[in-house]
């Protein structure tokens, strides 16, 4: 919302929501009675009984209310790359090897002229479809996926470990 230079008030209560609460308490407690004195006992006949439109506009005739200011408030969307904009971002932490996880993949960050650190958040943006980019201080950072490569655990007593005479040496040397 920032990006696109839209302040965000929050409704702190139901009567503060105004106008969309009104409309969902009338239509919410109206419709069911209105369906029940129409005979409408079916999702079919009540979506027949929609398509009439009658409800509508006997509720509109009733309820709606002139806005206060005529014209049209929406503004213009270029000049932004909604692209860009609709897209989940979430931060993390670059490792001491210039990796994060992100998803269960994870991610390499190239040198770049950036410079980023170990332990400095990065912000990682996902777009709806599907393509990732990493952000630090105002810059992309180029990078690549590589393989999440998760130690055997066995292999990791053997290795790191080197015990002479160990039950998992014995096991797989076929004694």
């Amino acid at each position: 919302m920032k990006e696109l230079s839209i302040e965000l008030i929050h409704a702190r209560s139901p009567q503060a929501k105004g106008r969309v609460e009104r409309a969902n308490k009338t239509l919410q407690d109206r419709f069911v009675k209105y369906l029940r004195l129409n005979n409408i006992s079916s999702l079919e006949a009540a979506n027949a009984f929609l398509r009439k439109g009658t409800f509508i506009q006997e509720h509109n005739a009733k309820y709606a209310v002139d806005p206060a200011c005529q014209g049209d408030a929406h503004r213009s969307y270029e000049g932004y790359n909604l692209n860009a904009l609709f897209c989940t971002q979430e931060t993390r932490v670059v490792a001491n090897d210039f990796t994060l996880a992100y998803k269960r993949k994870a991610l390499q960050i190239e040198p770049s002229k950036a410079s980023i650190r170990p332990k400095d958040r990065v912000l990682i943006k996902e777009r709806l479809d599907g393509t990732l980019s990493i952000h630090a201080k105002n810059n992309s950072l180029p990078f690549k996926e590589i393989p999440m490569r998760r130690p055997n655990p066995v292999e990791f007593v053997l290795e790191e470990n080197k015990i002479p005479g160990h039950p998992h040496q014995q096991l797989l040397a076929g004694n």
